[in-house]
């Protein structure tokens, strides 16, 4: 079976669970109250598996949130079980529990990032994201929930990229962009050439407080970095 025949069954699978109500930003994870979700301690193996970071801050002072997502093995975790996943749900729930309470805009130094607002700056990276993760309908579903968590607290998104995105990842953003507009409307979408997406990283975002692959310095470090 080609791969384009796979990836036509796994999305065909997706849309029909938008259709049938399949589809859900609800995880076990949303079962903790607010205060419960910021204060919990993902696991280990969670922080080095499925990493986010703060890399710094962009020019107007807002948080940047860099998410390796490319890197994420879900679907090995969820050959094993719907409860697998359980803590990588709760994960993703406090993420977008600190970017509604403008978690991360409290961490500028000094306590104020003396800004008006309580946005912050995102990069989803999908470098090094394996076709086998998109050939599986479920966890292609697994994978747009996910997203949609992030729909969520879109109000507190005030700019985003999209890096690294193949020709597979755009289809898929194109499939859920009905109910992930508000979203997609804040982040802006890029391909694997870096040539162009860096220089406008750079122009929103000091090359100090970016990792080198995105134009930064080789001294670079995040200020943060968060399981």
């Amino acid at each position: 079976m080609s791969l384009h025949r796979l990836f036509i069954i796994a999305t065909s699978v997706f849309v029909l669970g938008i259709e049938g109500n399949f589809i859900s930003a609800d995880a076990p994870g949303q079962s903790l109250k607010n205060k419960d979700i910021l204060e919990w301690e993902a696991p280990e193996s969670i922080k080095e598996k499925f990493p986010y970071y703060l890399s710094g801050f962009d020019y107007d002072r807002k948080p940047v949130v860099v998410m390796e997502f490319g890197g994420w093995d879900t679907l090995s975790l969820l050959k094993k079980g719907p409860e697998a996943l359980v803590d990588v749900d709760k994960r993703n729930d406090q993420f977008a529990e600190r970017l509604r309470t403008g978690f991360f805009n409290s961490l500028y130094p000094n306590g104020s990032s003396e800004t008006s607002d309580d946005e912050v700056a995102i990069i989803f990276d999908f470098d090094g994201l394996q076709f086998r993760q998109l050939t599986s309908p479920e966890n292609v579903k697994y994978l747009m929930k996910t997203f949609a968590k992030f729909e969520k607290a879109s109000d507190q998104i005030g700019y985003g990229f999209l890096i690294n995105a193949n020709t597979l990842v755009e289809q898929m953003l194109i499939l859920v962009k009905p109910f992930m507009g508000k979203f997609l409307e804040r982040v802006e979408v890029y391909g694997t050439k870096s040539e162009i997406w860096k220089p406008l990283l750079l122009r929103r975002i000091p090359r100090s407080q970016l990792p080198l692959a995105y134009g930064g310095t080789k001294k670079f470090r995040p200020v943060s970095f968060y399981g």
